[in-house]
């Protein structure tokens, strides 16, 4: 029984990389894989999005609860088609609204001369994270198990600390199989009118496919006596391909 227990840590220590080093190869392809699910570049695929924010002043007063329900289809010919399910203020229906806002914008990109590459994307993470493009800019510590997982802090190098965008925070993934399992971040540099934010990442996989299941941030923001504090989770589920032949209208 002793040596049955002790098996999982011998396996996670052998799985350790090189004191210092980053996540391996494997996590960091996935990690990039699954924040494009939210991109412009992610893969042909339907889920649904669901928002739920909260944002109050300090004291929880003014308190304002929103869910808004989104069922997005990314198509094979790279376009996005998004139905409102719900969409609700403090109990009021907004349904409507939020999907003729929606309509009215995805025909103005339609009939618009500007290059749509450079639409942002509104579900995009504006944070730089230690993977894909940015991973250069970040160091590592050594990663340390925890339970069945093992997890590294990070944070800029010396020569990027200043850079726009940069975070710290910590990162795990499964030592069996490579996978991200969740990565916190909060930004070395607030963003202006922001004086506290964090963020958390949740991953899962479907199929071949791992995505954010969940993300939550919670951060306070404002100026003076205009203060808020807010809370926002936003959930990835019904994960599932599309079918590529299948072409928006």
């Amino acid at each position: 029984m002793k040596t049955n227990s002790l098996l999982p840590a011998l396996l996670l220590a052998a799985a350790l990389p090189a004191f210092g080093a980053a996540p391996p190869p494997e996590t960091s392809a996935r990690l990039r894989e699954a924040f494009a699910v939210l991109g412009d570049e992610g893969p042909v695929a339907s889920y649904t999005l669901t928002t739920r924010s909260t944002v109050a002043k300090p004291d929880g007063d003014d308190r304002e609860d929103s869910v808004l329900i989104h069922e997005i289809s990314r198509l094979a010919d790279g376009s996005r088609r998004v139905k409102v399910r719900q969409a609700t203020t403090n109990g009021k229906d907004e349904t409507a609204e939020r999907q003729k806002e929606i309509d009215e914008a995805r025909a103005e990109r339609a009939t618009s001369k500007a290059d749509k590459k450079k639409d942002k994307d509104e579900h995009s993470v504006s944070l730089g994270l230690p993977f894909g493009e940015d991973a250069g800019k970040y160091e590592f510590s050594a990663p340390a198990a925890e339970g069945d997982m093992l997890v590294a802090s990070f944070a800029p190098t010396p020569a990027n600390a200043k850079d726009d965008g940069v975070t710290r925070g910590r990162v795990a993934w499964r030592g069996d199989t490579l996978d991200p399992a969740w990565l916190e971040a909060q930004p070395v540099e607030l963003p202006t009118g922001v004086s506290a934010m964090t963020m958390r990442f949740e991953f899962a996989r479907a199929g071949a496919l791992v995505y954010p299941r969940l993300t939550v941030t919670d951060g306070q923001g404002g100026v003076l006596w205009i203060k808020r504090r807010f809370h926002i989770e936003v959930e990835i589920s019904d994960l599932a391909p599309e079918p590529a032949a299948e072409a928006a209208p």
